[in-house]
């Protein structure tokens, strides 16, 4: 038999790990293939083909994605192109939903099996994208746990996996040995920071998290920086507004688990820092039009994951207009001394990471590639 082709589109950071490790763990089931597609450095050591790097396509925000369309409506043409030449066994689509729900519809009208691993927040949006389901995607794989009643709801092909980062999390260094390795006292409160793995996010969200702790006393600070990112961009950044921020790269669950309190932009990092259960405020901005046009369609009351996951706070978030450095430095001034809230925090994030389901979710998803493949 000829290897199976399979076709992959991650447009961003998370899908791009998650699409590898789906990759690999096929490679592990003996699985005969060859990919190709939209993804990053992950996929492109995992083996697969990259027909464009989504390195020029990953954005947030309606006015931004509006910027990046030439970008967009080539990477769009030469993956149709590659389809159509190769002519793919599946098409495996990996959250990213603007882009993916387009593709799947080329895809379908061609007669080609789709699977949406990761789906798209429709549940918040809901919309056409909820018609695009049920018209363009085979079968969809979950890993969030109210997800599976509400696709199944809709009349959709749905299997709930639990969440891949599951497998992923792991901290590697007892608070002493991070501390020993980048010169910080042990003794003293850590704040980590992890501005999001967008430059755009980056751009905007830094400088109001740097700002919120310039005048904390007692306190060191931790930059998680995602590989993915221009390091001298942010450490000029840094550079300008807190000097004293270190940076560090590929040590991010090392940062997110040995620090006492963090600042996270709103994303897939927030269910991380829950299963690493440590207390955290979450942050995010988008630009005016973008923020303008979300407030018309989303229609959840929270917008981190691990609130969503959650039903309720228990995280506080600041949002565009409230994530000010004044009322960003207030919040984490009490958080730091209340050690009660604190530890209620710490309790309640160990409840969403058991919501998310067990370890073994990329196993799983690689058993339904296998199943609609034969």
């Amino acid at each position: 038999m000829p290897a199976s082709q399979i076709l992959v589109v991650a447009g961003e950071p998370s899908g791009d790990a998650h699409g590898a490790n789906l990759l690999r763990e096929l490679k592990r089931m003996g699985l005969d293939f060859c990919a190709f597609g939209i993804g990053g450095d992950s996929l492109r050591s995992s083996g697969m083909e990259l027909i464009s790097h989504f390195g020029d396509l990953s954005v947030v925000g309606f006015w931004e994605v509006m910027r990046r369309l030439p970008a967009l409506r080539r990477a769009m043409r030469d993956l149709f192109r590659a389809m159509l030449s190769r002519r793919p066994d599946i098409v495996v689509l990996i959250d990213y939903p603007g882009f993916n729900l387009r593709f799947a519809r080329l895809a379908r009208q061609r007669g080609y099996k789709t699977l949406y691993y990761i789906t798209p927040q429709i549940w918040a949006w809901g919309g056409w994208r909820m018609r695009a389901m049920h018209r363009f995607v085979d079968r969809l794989v979950v890993v969030l746990p109210f997800e599976k009643r509400f696709y199944e709801n809709l009349g959709l092909d749905v299997s709930f996996v639990g969440h891949p980062i599951l497998d992923l999390v792991e901290r590697r260094l007892s608070r002493h040995e991070f501390c020993s390795r980048l010169g910080l006292n042990p003794g003293t409160p850590i704040i980590g920071i992890l501005p999001g793995s967008r430059a755009d996010e980056v751009k905007r969200i830094l400088p109001t998290l740097l700002l919120s702790v310039r005048n904390l006393e007692d306190a060191q600070y931790v930059l998680a920086l995602s590989p993915n990112l221009d390091r001298s961009s942010v450490e000029e950044i840094v550079a300008r507004l807190l000097p004293k921020v270190v940076i560090v790269t590929g040590m991010t669950y090392e940062a997110m688990g040995c620090s006492d309190l963090l600042l996270v932009a709103s994303g897939t990092a927030t269910l991380e820092a829950a299963i690493l259960a440590t207390p955290m405020i979450i942050v995010y901005k988008v630009s005016l039009v973008s923020w303008l046009i979300a407030k018309l369609l989303v229609k959840t009351p929270h917008i981190s994951l691990v609130n969503i996951v959650a039903g309720r706070e228990v995280v506080p978030e600041f949002i565009q207009f409230r994530a000010t450095p004044r009322r960003l430095s207030s919040a984490i001034s009490e958080l730091l001394h209340d050690r009660a809230t604190r530890e209620s925090m710490t309790a309640e994030l160990k409840r969403v990471s058991e919501m998310l389901g067990g370890r073994g979710a990329t196993e799983r998803a690689a058993r339904i590639v296998v199943e609609m493949l034969q």
